[in-house]
């Protein structure tokens, strides 16, 4: 299938705000297909929700799953023109050429759309599960280290944990949970001076709390000096 459309001349070079609708952007030997026709996605740990619903589906490289419906998959030939980006500019273009593209058609995307409702639907539900933390869970993510911030959703913490684990929660000024916790292996803690805390620069604030009133209470709980390092 020609679309008039996408037909652009080979060395026309524009800016990014103009570059069409649908295209494909060459990226060293590699190749981003730009397509507003595509199916929905949804993260690889809601695999099972799929596999439930009867959905088809390809996870993939960034751990989603792109999937429609198993009885619905066609697909349309579209030619696109392929740019890339002017060396040493931050937003020209040039096209290099054409390529035919393979994409799913207008009623596999609709049949994936229907099913997404569903998806979601089931995902909310799933997000609303308590996390079940226990001492295993908690081994599980301190992997062997002295200290470690997690974020846990709808955390449900094991009163068997053991005295030698401490689950401290990052909360808001107004005493919301954030939903990260600090989790720190007490036998270990005898080893180290100052507990080393290594969190991306997204969340350092959060983590500290305003005034850094979580780390002053993880502080006095554990009698140790506490270093957040923002990566």
């Amino acid at each position: 299938m020609k679309n008039k459309k996408n037909i652009v001349a080979k060395n026309t070079t524009v800016k990014f705000e103009s570059l069409p609708k649908n295209y494909v952007l060459q990226i060293g030997q590699g190749y981003q297909v730009k397509f507003e026709r595509w199916l929905p996605c949804v993260s690889a740990k809601y695999e099972a929700i799929l596999q439930e619903l009867g959905l088809a589906y390809k996870v993939e490289a960034n751990e989603r799953c792109r999937f429609w419906d198993a009885e619905v998959y066609e697909e349309d030939v579209v030619t696109l023109p392929v740019f890339r980006q002017v060396v040493s500019t931050n937003d020209v273009y040039i096209c290099t050429g054409q390529m035919k593209v393979a994409v799913p058609s207008r009623k596999t995307v609709a049949k994936a759309a229907e099913a997404k409702k569903n998806v979601m639907r089931k995902v909310e539900q799933a997000k609303s599960v308590p996390t079940k933390v226990d001492r295993d869970y908690l081994m599980k993510i301190l992997n062997g280290k002295t200290a470690k911030v997690a974020k846990i959703k709808n955390a449900e913490i094991d009163k068997c944990i053991g005295e030698d684990i401490k689950v401290l929660p990052a909360v808001k000024a107004n005493g919301e949970k954030t939903g990260f916790y600090g989790i720190f292996y007490i036998q270990k803690l005898q080893y180290v001076p100052v507990i080393k805390l290594v969190v991306s620069e997204q969340i350092e604030s959060i983590i500290k709390g305003e005034g850094g009133q979580n780390v002053k209470y993880w502080e006095y709980i554990l009698d140790k000096e506490i270093e957040v390092i923002p990566v």
